[in-house]
């Protein structure tokens, strides 16, 4: 302990104070999920949690769809049934939804109905979405700018839990009950960069640093609480972070 009884030594997952205003939530790991790390979940799912995914794609079309187009959307290595042009551009675009949240595991919806609707939401829970379209026939070809995002609730870190863990990494294994700090201070992973305690931890939400603490990124409510150290065992590099409660990362998208 150092002068100011604060731990010397920490691992990844470890309480950071001893307040009694702290909340700890129970959820059913559904992949590996790592000691402390930032753990999510869904809106109305009260039970699963997941690491971070880009789960989202957004697909932005250029120009409507016309008479003759064919159309197929990959989504993870997996095509639609080809989409032929019928009646009108929104009515394809209906069709394309419909083709579309046929895949199993794949949800889809409009955006921008109100617009020119040519925007269409891909969704994979608990995995990244990778989407791709391509259009053929007819005189002019739609191309889709197609990004990524979370659909995902940041709901805390996972805790450390001296329980049947993995002897190489310390997690929790998939569909163990894990123990997430909603609101408290604990040692959670960091990208590899400088940080000033008391300033925002924001998520990193692309890259190899993707669902771990940074000095920009998403705004999930947290703060960091001490300036970055490196677990000598592990390597790991480490903050405390403070945490205030569940937060949505984007925008809600309905989903049909």
């Amino acid at each position: 302990m150092s002068q100011y009884d604060d731990m010397d030594i920490a691992i990844l997952g470890m309480r950071a104070d001893s307040n009694p205003v702290t909340r700890i939530e129970s959820f059913v790991a559904q992949e590996d999920i790592n000691f402390g790390y930032p753990v999510f979940g869904y809106e109305g799912d009260t039970e699963k949690c997941y690491a971070y995914h880009n789960d989202v794609a957004k697909l932005v079309y250029d120009i409507d769809f016309e008479a003759s187009n064919s159309t197929i959307v990959t989504v993870n290595g997996v095509d639609t049934a080809p989409v032929v042009f019928t009646g009108t551009h929104d009515a394809t675009m209906d069709l394309l939804i419909t083709a579309i949240t046929a895949l199993a595991g794949v949800d889809a919806n409009l955006g921008d109905i109100s617009g020119d609707n040519r925007t269409i939401y891909i969704r994979t829970v608990g995995y990244n979405c990778v989407a791709t379209s391509v259009t053929t026939l007819g005189t002019n070809q739609a191309v889709a700018t197609i990004t990524v995002q979370s659909d995902q609730v940041f709901i805390g870190v996972a805790q450390s839990s001296q329980k049947d863990v993995d002897s190489t990494d310390a997690r929790y294994r998939a569909f163990q009950v894990v123990n997430v700090l909603s609101i408290g201070k604990i040692w959670a992973i960091l990208k590899d960069e400088t940080i000033l305690a008391n300033a925002v931890a924001y998520l990193e939400t692309s890259g190899a640093d993707a669902g771990k603490f940074s000095v920009d990124g998403s705004d999930i409510n947290v703060k960091f609480r001490s300036n970055k150290t490196t677990n000598a065992t592990t390597s790991d590099i480490m903050a405390q972070v403070e945490i205030d409660g569940q937060k949505k990362i984007n925008t809600v998208i309905v989903w049909s």
